[in-house]
């Protein structure tokens, strides 16, 4: 039966479902508290990618999908920078699902303005410390309106 649904999704052009990543990055920072807010992006691969957008617009979402056959680790850390400095960092540490779409939401919580974990894998998350690593099954699907 297996290989006669296999060929039926041939026949009819069926496709795998998307591996990807929408990562929404949503702000309660207004132009007084950060100057920009910028987007870090690291692949599997260990390829980089930068992205400044401006306080008080958003959410921002962004759709990464991997470009070779490693699904992890994928980085995004969200920096609000005010005077070319720090004052806030949300950040998380995952991996792509294979024919899966997950997102990865992200926040810059005023609670957390100049709140240092203490630790490399901490990151401030509604005015508590939490782990940057989220296991990718722990992300919520995309929701169909994203």
């Amino acid at each position: 039966m297996r290989g006669a649904l296999a060929l039926t999704c041939a026949a009819l052009g069926c496709a795998a479902p998307p591996t990807e990543l929408a990562v929404v990055v949503d702000s309660e920072l207004t132009p007084e508290d950060a100057d920009a807010i910028v987007i870090d992006l690291r692949s599997p691969s260990g390829a980089t990618g930068s992205l400044t957008v401006p306080p008080g617009a958003g959410p921002h979402t962004l759709a990464l999908v991997p470009a070779g056959e490693a699904l992890s680790p994928v980085g995004v850390a969200v920096r609000a920078l005010r005077d070319d400095r720090v004052v806030l960092t949300a950040e998380v540490v995952t991996a792509f699902l294979e024919h899966e779409r997950r997102a990865v939401p992200l926040s810059l919580d005023r609670d957390c303005l100049e709140v240092s974990c203490g630790s490399p894998d901490a990151v401030c998350a509604r005015g508590r410390c939490v782990d940057r690593r989220v296991p990718a099954r722990a992300l919520p699907p995309v929701p169909d309106d994203l």
